[in-house]
């Protein structure tokens, strides 16, 4: 890079994961960093390795893929250097690691304190062999929308958005390659949870069968192998896990009525989870939870010498980590204050054992999906102020393996198909206006009729041009309705994330609820169960339906809170006082160690009118009140909650759709601008009632154990008082120059 280049370029902290070795006979074990931060332009890690101009080394990279296009293959280009290509994630909720080799060029900064690399990356799409064969895009495709939410500081990174580590974020992403489409807008760290729009919708899977499979066979003879070799080590570990997921995707992309993106390809990923030491203390205490797993890439084939090699690569890897962490954690028990909480780290569940079906067999007649695409592409090419917009068709089938050392084996299959379609525009002050639309299903069949999504397309492009012209809204604390999607999304953000179990237990953590079991913490007519057996509500698909959580055990209904009364955690395997078992809700994305999370969370009342009534009473409580108008939220964007000691226990949802509802009889006025903030004890007790319909949000939800697919529903709810802020809005422009097709339009006006 030039110099001054990087301390000039907007960036935001990100510590990634990296992994550096040499590639000479110098046999230098590998060094583990981070990286320090990341830009539009690509990410920058420093080392201290003894190196020089033309040194070989290997970067092996765990990009969150927020940050990546993952549809192809990570490319980095380090200046005056051949290009090497990097196998990338294939699915947007699972961690990408990317090894990839090149020499040490001028690019990197050496001085006496270590080497500085700047990497730009580009993406280039697969094949189904994985070769590379598309022209390459930008990898951080979107960098625009983060930088909307955590707007970089040239100079003074250090003051790019808040600390990642110390919030859980959630929004709404709709990314042109099918990375992701946040229900929340982002998460960044594993501190941040994370719910999406559009998910990957898991089915049950197929019928049970005892037939004998080569790569889990091969899985449990290298973990048996490999348990009784350890056994003699010390520390030795007492627990050991092997997962595997095969994943068989296509994905089309289109914008302006052309194809973008059509690609297909096929991945093998493995995960290997140890635990050394004891139940009741072990590596994985504490801080040190990260220190419980590896990941790595599998043969595509099922042979049995080569899958082996990479389970018993990542099983040292982990061995060496984890009882290195353990010597840690016991020398920081000796010499740190006494916990609250001394539960054990881990908790003894009956072996399981299921064994589905093959990996299902989803077909896509690509021509015509891709014909589909861009008619329902080229409809948004009537709205010349909607300035970006994008259709996606994500298709795919997935079969994971899990096995361990307590006995536990389970091949289960999966399949999914989602489309998002999305639209951008920009307000004449500089605020971004994004609407989105998902649908899911089983496979492609399944999906709306192509009138109905060309439906969707204009309704976008309409409520963005709305949206463009409508006044900015004012800070409120008031009155407000909460359509049920909206209601559902409230409560997966206020309440949901604070019932995960793991959150009572962290020393760090603000445990809002840990101590309020038997006492009320809602109105007396709700009540809410988390229930991941339940594969659909009302017709509608659930999209986090499981028959087993990732740590092997049953998924279970979970009545959280009964009329009122708070009675019970989201459990994993990690105990809590007076919850020594796991429920079946301990999930995770791959890579990452498993938390209790969210599966489907229902909220269901006693005090219910019908849906067509509650407007009337919204208009009701403005005039008891004296306001000169109330909000009624209809749809939104995501938001973020905090759950840390270190910060507020606030929450902020972000709305698309709001209107001032007025109590004399004037129509309802669009507004836009506005967020929802506040604390989570005072605003929960703030509804009054409730309509009678459960309305259903599928979507991914990101914290510390990564994305996964989840779902809430919830009845309509109204509110005796929500308070509202300003937006934060950029100050761009919107395009100078009009939009071609508005050009062409204007001369045959004139004509």
């Amino acid at each position: 890079m030039q110099p001054g280049e990087r301390r000039l370029t907007p960036r935001l902290k990100l510590r990634i994961p990296i992994s550096i070795r040499r590639l000479d006979s110098s046999n230098a074990p590998p060094q583990l960093v981070e990286s320090s931060d990341i830009s539009a332009r690509g990410f920058y890690f420093a080392t201290r390795m003894p190196l020089q101009v033309g040194t070989a080394v290997q970067v092996t990279l765990r990009m969150q893929s927020a940050f990546t296009s993952s549809r192809g293959a990570l490319v980095f280009l380090p200046k005056k250097t051949n290009t090497f290509g990097c196998t990338a994630n294939p699915l947007p909720f699972l961690v990408a690691a990317a090894p990839c080799a090149f020499a040490c060029s001028k690019a990197a900064r050496f001085s006496p304190l270590g080497v500085l690399f700047h990497f730009p990356c580009s993406l280039l799409s697969l094949d189904r062999k994985g070769n590379l064969k598309g022209p390459a895009t930008s990898c951080i495709s979107n960098w625009h929308t983060i930088e909307k939410l955590y707007p970089p500081v040239p100079h003074r990174p250090q003051r790019a958005g808040v600390p990642f580590s110390r919030f859980r974020r959630c929004a709404t992403l709709a990314l042109p390659y099918g990375t992701q489409d946040f229900m929340t807008k982002i998460h960044l760290r594993p501190a941040v949870a994370v719910l999406t729009v559009a998910c990957l919708l898991p089915i049950a899977p197929l019928a049970s069968s005892p037939s004998s499979d080569a790569l889990l066979e091969t899985m449990q003879r290298e973990l048996h192998r490999a348990t009784d070799s350890l056994a003699k080590s010390d520390p030795a570990p007492y627990y050991l896990s092997y997962t595997a997921t095969d994943v068989d995707a296509d994905v089309i992309v289109g914008a302006n009525g052309s194809i973008l993106n059509s690609s297909d390809f096929r991945r093998r990923f493995a995960d290997v989870i140890m635990r050394v030491g004891s139940p009741e203390l072990d590596n994985t205490h504490g801080e040190s939870r990260h220190s419980g797993i590896v990941f790595g890439t599998l043969p595509l084939e099922d042979d049995p010498a080569a899958i082996s090699r990479v389970f018993w690569q990542l099983t040292d890897r982990e061995y060496q980590q984890a009882s290195a962490a353990f010597l840690r954690v016991k020398t920081n028990k000796a010499v740190q204050s006494e916990e609250e909480d001394k539960s054990p780290d881990f908790s003894v569940e009956s072996p399981q054992s299921h064994l589905g079906g093959p990996r299902p067999q989803v077909p896509l007649d690509r021509k015509a999906w891709e014909d589909r695409i861009r008619r329902l592409s080229g409809g948004f090419l009537k709205y010349p102020d909607v300035y970006t917009s994008a259709v996606l068709l994500q298709v795919g089938a997935t079969r994971s393996y899990f096995t361990s050392s307590d006995g536990t084996a389970l091949v289960r299959p999966s399949a999914l198909t989602r489309m998002v379609i999305q639209g951008e525009t920009r307000a004449e002050d500089g605020m971004d206006l994004l609407r989105v639309e998902t649908f899911q299903s089983a496979s492609p069949e399944e999906l709306p009729s192509e009138k109905e999504l060309a439906d969707k397309v204009a309704r976008v492009s309409q409520d963005l041009e709305a949206l463009r012209t409508a006044p900015l809204a004012e800070p409120y604390a008031g009155p407000a309705l909460l359509s049920g999607r909206a209601a559902a999304v409230f409560f997966h953000e206020v309440l949901g994330h604070r019932l995960e179990g793991h959150r009572q237990r962290g020393e760090t953590e603000g445990q809002t609820f840990t101590k309020k079991i038997n006492q009320q913490v809602l109105p007396a007519f709700l009540s809410v169960a988390d229930d991941p057996t339940l594969a659909e509500l009302n017709g509608t698909p659930l999209a986090g339906h499981y028959d087993y959580d990732d740590e092997g055990t049953p998924a279970a209904r979970v009545p959280a809170v009964d009329n009122g009364i708070l009675k019970n955690f989201l459990m994993s395997r990690m105990p809590i006082k007076d919850f020594g078992h796991s429920n079946g809700h301990g999930r995770r994305q791959a890579g990452l160690m498993p938390t209790g999370r969210q599966g489907n969370l229902i909220v269901t009342s006693t005090n219910t009118v019908k849906d067509s009534e509650m407007r009337g009473k919204l208009i009701d409580e403005i005039k008891k009140q004296g306001k000169p108008y109330g909000l009624y939220f209809e749809d939104i964007q995501g938001g973020f909650t905090l759950t840390t000691r270190a910060l507020p226990q606030s929450f902020q949802v972000i709305p698309v759709m709001v209107y001032r509802v007025y109590p004399d009889g004037r129509p309802d006025e669009l507004v836009r601008g506005v967020d929802i903030v506040g604390t989570p004890l005072l605003s929960l007790n703030n509804i009054k009632l409730t309509g009678d319909t459960l309305q259903v949000f599928n979507g991914i939800c990101g914290a510390e154990s990564g994305q996964v697919p989840v779902a809430a529903a919830a009845p309509s709810m109204l509110f005796s008082e929500i308070e509202v802020q300003k937006k934060q809005r950029g100050t761009d422009r919107p395009p100078i120059l009009p939009a071609p097709d508005a050009r062409e339009k204007s001369k045959e006006a004139k004509r």
